[in-house]
């Protein structure tokens, strides 16, 4: 993800880049600030961007159904996949909230319960909130890491052969 001033500079980057690879590049122009890339529709505001889960206009809805032969953790960890995903996209909390409810939509548009996808997302989000917050008198260790390869290596090396 590239910001330009014009499509000419655009254009010499991505000439650039060809040069000194063997791969090809392709850009993509926004329109209006806005452009999707994978999943992620990016909307530039000023100086900062929002992100936000988007979904291509083709996109039917269809998940792992919940009357389906599978085991219940799979069902679980296909809504909380889905949840941690809106969660890492999203923004703000708006954002975050909006996309929330679509979901939720599809979800019990695909046979899941509204109470199993509450609970589910709300262990989610405590889980979220209690890893953010330090507390307070905490007692923090630091290891170092110290390489593999001693002084004495060579040595080992030798014994080894």
């Amino acid at each position: 993800f590239i910001v330009t001033d014009n499509i000419q500079s655009l254009e010499e980057l991505k000439n650039s880049f060809e040069r000194n690879s063997v791969l090809k590049f392709t850009s993509e122009l926004g329109l209006q600030n806005k452009i999707n890339f994978l999943d992620v529709h990016i909307e530039a505001k000023g100086n900062n961007y929002e992100t936000s889960v988007y979904q291509k206009p083709t996109n039917t809805g269809i998940y792992l159904h919940a009357n389906s032969e599978t085991p219940q953790r799979y069902k679980n960890s296909t809504i909380k996949a889905l949840i941690h995903r809106t969660y890492k996209i999203s923004s703000s909390w708006q954002l975050f909230h909006s996309s929330i409810v679509k979901l939720k939509q599809a979800l019990i548009n695909n046979g899941y319960s509204n109470t199993m996808f509450d609970n589910l997302l709300r262990n989610y989000l405590l889980k979220v909130n209690c890893s953010t917050k330090e507390e307070p008198n905490r007692i923090t260790h630091t290891i170092y890491y110290l390489n593999q390869y001693s002084s004495a290596y060579k040595t080992d090396e030798r014994i080894l052969k």
